[in-house]
């Protein structure tokens, strides 16, 4: 559609800028990406990263710019600069909520204990449906003998609880994305 002159208004509510070179409101450019701020809340545990997907063809930058250096307590997006910001966990090893729900890999069950006795993940949705499991009498995770079943309701308490919303759901403007990375 050609540019009237106004911005107008896209399929989420937000506006469509035209782009420069063709004056067309049907594609987005980047100044249509609201310029937010991400402040921490718990520093040692959760930080921010800025990344500029625009220079991902430059080795050197990328190498510098996915550093623990440059994780920080807060982060502002600048989507004319090509500059987004991504929260990043730190140093949660043990809350991998796959390898738990699905009762995969050699670790999950120690993984899973961390989760329900380390007071950083007290309240988080994978502590809750471990402690919903019960303990043995000698304080661990009472684990179903059959996995797969296992696996199967897991999945389902999780999807009952994210549908039912008693876990912190973002509003329909935020992508959340689950990265795994640092494995060795």
């Amino acid at each position: 559609a050609p540019w009237t002159g106004a911005a107008q208004a896209g399929p989420w509510g937000g506006a469509v800028t035209p782009a420069a070179s063709t004056g067309d409101a049907s594609v987005a450019t980047l100044g249509t990406q609201p310029s937010v701020e991400l402040q921490s809340w718990d520093p040692a545990h959760i930080g921010t990263l800025r990344f500029n997907p625009c220079m991902t063809d430059n080795y050197q930058y990328e190498a510098m710019e996915w550093s623990k250096g440059n994780v920080k307590p807060y982060c502002k997006v600048d989507a004319l600069q090509c500059a987004f910001c991504t929260w990043v966990l730190q140093f949660d090893s043990e809350y991998r909520v796959n390898d738990i729900v699905t009762c995969l890999g050699p670790t999950y069950k120690m993984a899973a204990e961390a989760v329900v006795n380390e007071a950083k993940f007290s309240g988080t949705i994978l502590q809750r449906m471990l402690a919903a499991k019960g303990k043995k009498p000698d304080g661990t995770i009472n684990w179903p003998a059959d996995k797969f079943q296992e696996a199967k309701d897991n999945f389902a308490w999780m999807v009952e609880a994210v549908g039912a919303k008693t876990c912190d759901v973002p509003d329909h403007r935020t992508l959340i994305v689950h990265i795994r990375a640092g494995d060795n």
